[in-house]
């Protein structure tokens, strides 16, 4: 059974981590930082990045940072990444619902900000 829903469509399966046996280095964590631009630029085939805006524009210029400082500087094409929150349900409604359950009715805002301002959010 698969969802298929308006903006996101998946299958039902389970995903397991297989090694990656193939030269080169692996995914790396870079935190913005410009060494570690220059590091997943020239040594991995994907950057992760956290997203630091709400902003979409701001968002699109840090991701093509990493693409242009790959292309630019070491001639390869990386992807960058990143991660995101899905809440799903059986209508869009009850998906929202849900949300504003966990996010405004049960959520610690305490914890939220703290982490938020780790990350400069």
């Amino acid at each position: 059974m698969g969802l298929r829903g308006r903006i996101f469509q998946s299958e039902s399966r389970l995903s397991y981590v297989k090694a990656d046996s193939t030269p080169g280095a692996g995914p790396d964590e870079c935190r913005g930082l410009p060494a570690g631009k220059h590091y997943a630029a020239k040594h991995c085939d994907i950057a992760f990045i956290l997203i630091t805006s709400h902003d979409d524009e701001t968002t699109r210029r840090e991701i093509a940072a990493y693409r242009d400082i790959a292309r630019n500087e070491y001639q390869r094409n990386i992807q960058v990444w990143t991660n995101s929150y899905c809440c799903i349900g059986d209508t869009e409604k009850e998906a929202r619902d849900f949300v504003d359950y966990y996010v405004y009715k049960k959520g610690d805002w305490a914890a939220v900000n703290n982490i938020a301002k780790g990350i400069g959010v």
